[in-house]
């Protein structure tokens, strides 16, 4: 990947490096997206933690097969009377 140094307009434009910012061109089109070293270490930790492993894959159809687990429309049943509960809280 390339490196682009920040100078001192860019670097106040980030706080210093620290706050998020998407980055555009003069006509507002976006061209990409600024992430903080910590906030981009912890979304790629998030996200290779996030992919199941083939174990885990074959033994929750292994459990679904079997009868256990849910479907997705007992899954939103249930969502959805929690949302309707969750409403009816003072």
């Amino acid at each position: 990947m390339e490196r682009v140094i920040a100078d001192t307009e860019l670097l106040q434009k980030l706080d210093g490096g620290n706050k998020s910012v998407v980055v555009c061109d003069a006509s507002g089109q976006v061209l990409g997206q600024y992430l903080p070293e910590d906030d981009y270490q912890r979304l790629m930790y998030d996200w290779a933690f996030a992919i199941p492993s083939a174990e885990a894959r074959e033994a929750a159809r292994t459990e679904l097969e079997a009868g256990g687990g849910f479907s997705t429309i007992e899954i939103a049943a249930r969502f959805a009377q929690i949302r309707l509960a969750w409403k009816q809280k003072p």
